[in-house]
């Protein structure tokens, strides 16, 4: 199931699932691009999974 806008995609830096939506919806085509918009993934890394989240919410985009 895809999850909320509202749930947490990074723990880290306190980016939701619609912080990312909202990034590819400006324009963000790479997860490198969206990483630098809402800086989902900068904080510790050590879990990976807000990345895999943003090539799911990118897949969706294609």
């Amino acid at each position: 199931m895809y999850p909320d806008r509202n749930e947490i995609a990074c723990d880290c830096m306190s980016v939701t699932v619609g912080d990312l939506e909202d990034a590819v919806a400006a324009g963000a085509r790479t997860v490198e691009a969206v990483v630098e918009i809402t800086k989902a993934g900068q904080g510790c890394g050590a879990c990976g999974g807000c990345k895999e989240l943003i090539k799911v919410i990118l897949s969706k985009t294609q």
